[in-house]
């Protein structure tokens, strides 16, 4: 999970990989260009290695697998997100769209205003124009989830959130802190 979001979101951070992983580990780790791959990998690679060596049971594979492929799946999309641009109209036909809407509003309203309450057309033509320009700037936000801004997905608190639980479910004592409220954004 760590070694995901740090990728999409090019923060640099591996040393948070460190206490996981072997010093070789995570040496060869740091040569590797997709970390969150090559992590799935070793992780496949130990699952059958485990059986082979008795450490895990002939059957448990069956349980582990479909979840190791899961995580490849979700890493997959996530990465297809971040890495897939979204085509150029789709951007300037949208605003283009929004700014001759917000330019004609005010001629349409016009013909449904009383004569000489003018005033009314301002306050409706803003207001509804201010709508659409809103919504359009949240469709630009939306379209870049993983860049390590306030509107983005709080990756950092989801790996945290996730990390202590499989702590607890391994009966550790120390958990990590979840991750605080920054500003009042959640990271």
């Amino acid at each position: 999970g760590h070694a995901l979001r740090i990728q999409l979101r090019g923060t640099e951070d591996w040393e948070r990989l460190r206490p996981f992983l072997a010093v070789p580990e995570y040496r060869q780790l740091m040569l590797r260009s997709n970390r969150p791959n090559a992590i799935l990998q070793a992780l496949s690679i130990r699952v059958k290695d485990g059986v082979r060596t008795g450490i895990v049971g002939q059957f448990d594979p069956i349980t582990l697998e479909p979840n190791v492929v899961a995580l490849n799946t979700a890493a997959t999309a996530c990465e297809r997100i971040k890495s897939t641009p979204t085509p150029r109209q789709y951007d300037y036909f949208t605003r283009l769209a929004v700014v001759l809407f917000a330019t004609l509003l005010p001629f349409g309203l016009e013909s449904v205003v009383l004569p000489g309450q003018w005033w009314w057309v301002v306050i409706l033509s803003v207001a509804i124009s201010g709508v659409f320009i809103v919504l359009e700037r949240v469709g630009a936000v939306i379209d870049t989830p993983f860049e390590n801004q306030t509107t983005d997905v709080a990756l950092t608190s989801i790996t945290t959130d996730i990390e202590r639980d499989l702590l607890e479910q391994l009966n550790e004592a120390e958990l990590p802190d979840p991750e605080p409220v920054v500003n009042g954004y959640l990271w």
